[in-house]
């Protein structure tokens, strides 16, 4: 079984991935180790990451698979998972937790989500609506007390 799951920055992905794994024996992947080089990512959205080869891992990879990652609904990965997990979490409470979290990596942080993050995200959402796609949509704004909801738009 593949199981991708995917969010907003800051939604908790990687720590509920690591979670899951922690009750369903699987390899861990991140969309994170899949960067491309500084210098070919000119928009965030659609060059940040190399989706063909986070593809070919994932396809690559013996046994049970849990991966994290921004943007795994997008049409090069569709297919890929045999289930998919998206986090949903008020836009305003992850940003402020990714940028705490980045803030010590990044000189730049609160800039980088104004001007990159951000909108790479809400095209991400007007374009593909992962929530609508997803096959299951967890409520994570308390990553403590994650919440299976059973209507992705409440």
């Amino acid at each position: 079984m593949r199981i991708g799951v995917d969010g907003l920055m800051g939604s908790g992905k990687t720590m509920f991935a690591d979670a899951l794994a922690r009750r369903i024996p699987a390899t861990r992947l991140s969309i994170d180790d899949f960067h491309r080089p500084p210098a070919e990512r000119i928009d965030y959205y659609t060059d940040a990451f190399d989706l063909h080869a986070f593809r070919a891992a994932v396809e690559a990879t013996p046994g049970a698979v849990i991966a994290d990652g921004i943007f795994l609904h997008k049409p090069e990965l569709r297919g890929v998972f045999d289930l998919t997990i998206w986090l949903m979490v008020d836009r305003d409470v992850a940003r402020g937790r990714a940028i705490e979290r980045d803030r010590g990596r990044l000189a730049d942080a609160v800039e980088r989500y104004a001007t990159r993050y951000a909108p790479a995200e809400t095209r991400y959402l007007a374009e593909i609506d992962p929530a609508r796609l997803a096959d299951l949509v967890v409520e994570n704004t308390d990553p403590a007390h994650p919440r299976l909801l059973l209507d992705s738009n409440p």
